[in-house]
């Protein structure tokens, strides 16, 4: 019944969000029926599973459903196209947020064209092939300091990290506008509507539970009703299993 209760949903109500969740005592066989129920809508809903319990204490509640959402696209695909998933989902951030990014990437563009110039000799000896390959190496060493810099700065920059997430939220005004944003972005990269599965919000503490179910309906607000948001934008199910009694 749950299985076709959500089939149902997407195909009568694309465009609603769909929250269902299943009531039940520690050991009752909660996360027995989501394994059953993931296994009939295979064919037609993307399964994100999500252990509410082993992410508590890692980040944010939106910054691991995000992570969980985009790992289970990139899994889905050929393994040629799976890096295109992070260099688009890369280039609209950086197109949404504007300049910070851009200037950063002029910035080290311009840092390693100083770098080569100052490295490279001027006047090199047409044969003095040891002279030249230190130039080289030294040039490598620096290009890869700078990469390491690049990289740090894009766990930070582009929540590749949970330090990065709790930085993003600490230094925008209105963080949830763009998070909600980059929810629908990547739902709508998924080839099938996607089904959240969270198990094991029972064991959370009540801070952690209120934060990720304020999250999802946060998140799921703001992408707007089904008369607001274009026929082509996917909606968002979820799936929750917990003891309601808890806490």
């Amino acid at each position: 019944m749950i299985a076709l209760r959500l089939v149902e949903t997407h195909l009568t109500q694309a465009g609603t969000s769909f929250l269902l969740h299943v009531d039940g005592p520690w050991g009752s066989g909660k996360s027995s029926l989501l394994n059953l129920v993931e296994e009939r809508v295979a064919p037609y809903f993307q399964v994100v599973r999500f252990d509410a319990w082993q992410q508590s204490r890692l980040a944010p509640a939106w910054w691991s459903l995000l992570t969980a959402l985009r790992s289970e696209i990139t899994r889905s695909r050929p393994q040629w196209r799976r890096p295109f998933v992070r260099i688009r989902e890369s280039a609209t951030r950086i197109r949404r947020t504007g300049s910070p990014y851009a200037l950063a990437f002029v910035l080290v563009a311009i840092v390693a064209v100083l770098l080569g110039y100052l490295l490279w000799p001027r006047q090199p000896a047409p044969l003095d092939w040891q002279q030249l390959a230190k130039t080289v190496t030294a040039l490598f060493a620096a290009l890869g300091t700078l990469g390491a810099g690049a990289i740090l700065a894009a766990r930070l920059f582009l929540w590749d990290s949970a330090r990065g997430a709790r930085l993003f939220e600490q230094t925008q005004a209105n963080p949830m506008a763009d998070i909600s944003a980059r929810f629908r972005w990547l739902l709508n990269r998924s080839e099938k509507p996607v089904a959240f599965f969270i198990d094991d919000l029972d064991r959370c503490d009540q801070k952690y539970v209120v934060e990720l179910l304020d999250t999802i309906q946060t998140m799921v607000r703001d992408m707007g009703g089904a008369q607001q948001r274009p026929p082509a934008e996917r909606a968002a199910y979820f799936v929750v299993a917990a003891d309601g009694q808890r806490g």
